[in-house]
């Protein structure tokens, strides 16, 4: 057993399965929580790469995961960020059943959870953009009101969320040559003016805030939570007050 099949692929598996009882919300949010909270309470008590005992036999828990030649590791120091990541899906995924949210709410946030954490673990770090890519597409249902259109806020931000990923990943893609001849100032420059365009893209900073203000109104706040685990819905004024 290693640390991304545990905090990673179950959790993964459980919001596929998750998928099948949409319709009940109550059901789903209530389930959802209680899977964050065990995986909150093993990211607390369960080392990674240590030796642990249980009756007469012998475990450990190995940091990586290897898929398609792509790592993911979750090491020892890794656990403060998976119980903070688990305790806020605990709260989302509780509040969501108090409020209209779309049914695909519940198992969406679940694995946006687990996408964010793989984003986060995965070598390449290059990779993480795709992740991110994925997670940009799959958290967008849960921004649409039921029985509604989809905002032109909503739109905007898919579209600018998507436009960031090419532009870090050209900037990854020109830092290997940077690496390679440290002293060619060219490619510094081409690796600052990417990185600097896909963080302005994804964080929505001026001039590509125009999503922001357009999105749904007050009813919506609660589908913000889940995107806390983003950079960019952290800056978004329709939180409340």
């Amino acid at each position: 057993m290693n640390a991304p099949v545990i905090w990673l692929g179950i959790p993964l598996v459980i919001a596929v399965s998750m998928w099948l009882y949409k319709r009940a919300r109550w059901f789903t949010a209530a389930l959802g929580a209680v899977v964050c909270f065990i995986f909150f309470l093993l990211s607390k008590f369960l080392p990674i790469g240590q030796t642990i005992f249980l009756g007469k036999r012998m475990y450990e828990i190995s940091p990586q995961w290897i898929i398609l030649g792509r790592r993911f590791i979750i090491d020892d120091s890794q656990r403060a960020i998976l119980a903070l990541i688990f305790a806020l899906g605990i709260f989302w995924l509780l509040v969501s059943g108090f409020v209209k949210v779309t049914p695909l709410f519940t198992p969406l946030g679940l694995a946006s959870l687990v996408l964010w954490l793989a984003a986060l673990s995965v070598r390449p770090f290059l990779y993480a953009g795709l992740i991110v890519e994925i997670l940009i597409l799959m958290t967008t249902p849960m921004l649409i009101q039921p029985d509604k259109p989809p905002q032109q806020g909503v739109l905007r931000y898919l579209i600018y969320q998507t436009l960031s990923v090419p532009c870090l990943l050209f900037a990854g893609w020109v830092a290997s040559g940077v690496e390679a001849n440290p002293a060619d100032v060219e490619l510094v420059n081409q690796t600052v003016v990417l990185l600097g365009l896909g963080l302005a893209l994804l964080l929505a900073v001026f001039p590509f805030y125009s999503w922001v203000p357009r999105f749904p109104p007050p009813p919506r706040k609660p589908a913000w939570i889940p995107m806390w685990s983003t950079p960019s819905a952290s800056r978004s004024p329709s939180l409340p007050n």
